[in-house]
This record gives structure tokens, C-alpha cells and sequence, in this order.
């Protein structure tokens, strides 16, 4: 595994959940170029994110507060649960009579998550060198309304159980989730391929 960046200054080695094995196990760094090095490609620090932090809440003055404004104030209905809205990728939660901004990512073996709650000042910045199921959402959130849990539960190991092969036939084909969106499933030998 590659665990070096521009510079040579190590990275934290990441792990990613196995499902199958209910278990962690070590992976690589996700490196993009082009036009999609947006998309998992960013790099960044705790103190850098704090620093965020302190500019959008307003404790570091910074020419971007009305752009900070912005990014929250166009919403539509949606968002990553429990989210009510969302607002240029910022998931909002509104209730209460409080409002909670996050934004969160995963990527090769880490999660990360940056969220506040403008009113009361807190915000949170949460990181893992674990990609899984909750992530660090769930702790993020958390501090910031002690309502939301935290995940608790324990993944079991997947038993592989023998089945006929041929049941598998029954489930090949292209499934439509949308208009846009198809998933297309195969078999080959006694294994189905997404």
C-alpha cells in the first residue's frame, strides 16, 4: 500500500470493511486525477477542518463568510438520513428549533465528517481510518444532539450456505432503479457478478 503524498509525508494507513468476513482489513489510497480528483482525491488535516470550523461559525474572520451563507440557504427536501434538507451537498438537519449542517466522506479505508450547529457554536470534525457501514457520522452527530444515537451494533460474520447452482439463474438480468439507473447481474459458474 502506497502510504506516501507529494512531499513524502506519511498517511495513515487505512482499513475498509469486509462484509463477507465482518472484519477490517488493510487498503489502498484512492489516488483520482483529471476531472474527477474531486471525488475522493481531496487530502486534508484535523486543523485544517477545525479551521473551517471556526471561519463558518464565525469565531475567524474570513472574506468568505457570505459564501459560507450561501452554501446553506438554497435547500431542497432530502439528504443523508436524518437529515430534512440538503443544500449544495451540506445535509441539514432542522429540528428542534435547532438546525445541524454536516457534510461527510469515505473513501479507500477512511471516513471523515465536519458538521456544526451554528446557534449553539459547536462544531465537530471526526475522522477514521475505517471505512464502514456508520462511519463516524453517527459519532459527529451525536455530539452534536445527543437525541441522535450512535450506532451500537456489532456486524456477525457471513456463513456461506451451498445452494443449488441453479437457483442462481433466477436472478440474472438487468434490474431498473430508475429511468437512468440499471444494475446488471450475471452469473458465472456457482457466483453472481453486480
Amino acid at each position: 500500500t502506497d502510504r506516501t503524498k507529494p512531499g513524502n509525508k506519511p498517511l495513515a494507513l487505512g482499513y475498509a470493511y469486509d462484509v463477507a468476513n465482518a472484519d477490517l482489513a488493510p487498503a489502498r489510497h484512492w489516488d483520482f486525477g483529471g476531472g474527477v480528483a474531486g471525488a475522493g482525491g481531496y487530502r486534508s488535516t484535523t486543523n485544517d477542518m477545525m479551521k473551517f470550523l471556526d471561519a463558518v461559525l464565525g469565531y475567524r474572520k474570513s472574506s468568505l463568510a457570505p459564501a459560507f451563507a450561501l452554501m446553506t440557504a438554497t435547500r431542497s427536501p432530502g439528504g443523508m438520513p436524518p437529515a430534512t434538507n440538503i443544500a449544495l451537498a451540506w445535509n441539514i438537519l432542522d429540528q428542534d428549533g435547532r438546525e445541524i449542517v454536516w457534510k461527510n466522506g469515505s473513501v479507500g479505508g477512511f471516513r471523515a465528517f465536519i458538521g456544526y450547529d451554528r446557534a449553539s457554536g459547536v462544531g465537530v470534525v471526526a475522522l477514521a481510518n475505517a471505512q464502514t457501514p456508520a462511519g463516524a457520522d453517527d459519532i459527529g452527530l451525536n455530539i452534536l444532539d445527543p437525541k441522535i444515537a450512535v450506532d451500537l451494533h456489532v456486524p456477525r460474520k457471513h456463513v456461506e450456505v451451498p445452494i443449488d447452482p441453479a437457483l442462481l439463474d433466477r436472478y440474472v438480468g438487468r434490474y431498473k432503479y430508475s429511468d437512468t439507473d440499471f444494475a446488471t447481474v450475471t452469473r458465472e459458474g456457482d457466483r453472481l457478478f453486480w
